[in-house]
């Protein structure tokens, strides 16, 4: 998780936040409880720092849907346990199908402030509110979408050509460039 956590914050584009609890996760789907949505929901909030709009609420959303949608024993299959997150294994490290790869990103989507993720990174590294503001409003939703996919697989340079050009053109437009 600690790369999708780095990705998501340079890399954003909000689509929108989960909901207050874990019965009004964002985009609405099957919501799983237990050891395993704990271990994930831990996992992430220990790659979190103090002040990341990624929070319990975030991280529950995430985990209770991803669990719930792809299946326990589905997970199970591939070697996902409580005990193997806890113990260190990393999402990058599963032989998801690209299925559940997408569902993974449209869930992370749904339920992370992404853009605030994003804005918050961009002010970190010297650029003005405004500045980063104008720039997470700028990237395409399907361009960070094929980002966040590409960086949940592995496969591909997380910072591909598309995505460098739209930021690479947001940062022009909004003073950075």
């Amino acid at each position: 998780m600690k790369k999708l956590v780095a990705v998501l914050a340079i890399s954003a584009f909000l689509l929108g936040a989960c909901g207050d609890d874990d019965d009004s996760a964002g985009g609405g789907g099957d919501v799983a409880s237990g050891p395993l949505v704990d271990a994930i929901v831990n996992q992430m909030l220990a790659d979190a720092e103090p002040g990341d709009p990624l929070g319990e609420t975030e991280a529950r959303c995430f985990a209770g849907r991803f669990v719930g949608e792809v299946g326990e024993d589905r997970l199970a299959e591939l070697g996902v346990s409580a005990d193997n997150v806890n113990g260190g294994q990393e999402f990058d490290d599963i032989d998801f199908s690209d299925e559940e790869i997408e569902t993974a990103g449209n869930i992370m989507l749904d339920c992370v402030d992404i853009r605030a993720l994003m804005v918050q990174g961009m002010v970190e590294s010297g650029a003005t509110q405004d500045q980063a503001e104008c720039i997470a409003d700028a990237i395409p939703e399907e361009t960070f979408r094929s980002l966040l996919v590409a960086s949940l697989t592995g496969t591909e340079d997380v910072s591909g050509p598309e995505f460098d050009e739209a930021a690479a053109t947001a940062a022009s437009d909004c003073g950075l460039g």
